[in-house]
Parts: structure tokens; sequence; C-alpha cells
């Protein structure tokens, strides 16, 4: 099993969704690029991932 896996993962702040139904994998050893226009969700992603949300 890969070391960070979101199946579903939803994120609301005040009633509004930022993150909605993401569904990814990191795996070891393997170089993920994260892109997406501004606004996107990109960092708080990566924060959600480093457990810091």
């Amino acid at each position: 099993m890969p070391p960070i896996v979101f199946n579903g993962v939803s994120l609301y702040f005040n009633n509004r969704a930022a993150l909605d139904d993401v569904t990814l994998e990191f795996q070891r050893g393997k170089t993920t690029a994260v892109i997406g226009s501004s606004g996107s969700g990109k960092s708080l992603v990566l924060k959600c991932a480093a457990g810091l949300i």
C-alpha cells in the first residue's frame, strides 16, 4: 500500500467545499506533481497529506 492515500476526501470551510471527493495516492520513491489552476486546492491537498489540516 502507498504511504499516503486519499480516498474520497472532502474538506469544508464555512459550509463551502474546499476539497470535494479527492482520490489520489502518493507512491514511495516516486516524484509526484500536483498541478492545477490558482485556487484549485493544490496547497490544501499537500497540507492535508502533511497532517497540517
